[in-house]
């Protein structure tokens, strides 16, 4: 039986489902002031929904987008002086990705025309 989103989650639980040892998620804790998860008897760690949030974003920074661990709290220091409105959020993340989509497509473009450039001048 699994559990629900909103159950409170062990670190081995985060830790298999982001794919991380728990001694990682011990060092997050120390490094990013925001993540406080709650802490029972011989300190034995629960992570409640927002915390787990908190933990994929800054595996997606650190891990997917390459992100040191200074840039990343800096990232999130900046996200979070920055009010949100619940009801763009959706279309922010949306722009955001397809800007991202568009320059990686423009960066490809720019890199094969000077791997063309390369070739021709190598043959030449």
């Amino acid at each position: 039986m699994e559990k629900s989103q909103d159950a409170l989650k062990t670190i081995g639980e985060m830790s298999k489902n982001l794919g991380v040892q728990p001694h990682i998620l011990r060092y997050w804790e120390e490094q990013f002031s925001m993540l406080n998860p709650l802490k029972r008897a011989g300190g034995r760690r629960y992570y409640r929904s927002e915390d787990a949030q908190l933990l994929h974003e800054i595996h997606r920074l650190i891990y997917g987008e390459g992100y040191t661990i200074k840039g990343a709290q800096k990232y999130l220091r900046d996200a979070n002086k920055k009010p949100i409105d619940s009801s763009n959020a959706d279309k922010t993340a949306s722009y955001a990705l397809s800007s991202q989509d568009g320059m990686h497509k423009d960066l490809e473009r720019k890199l094969s025309q000077i791997a063309h450039g390369l070739r021709q001048a190598l043959a030449s």
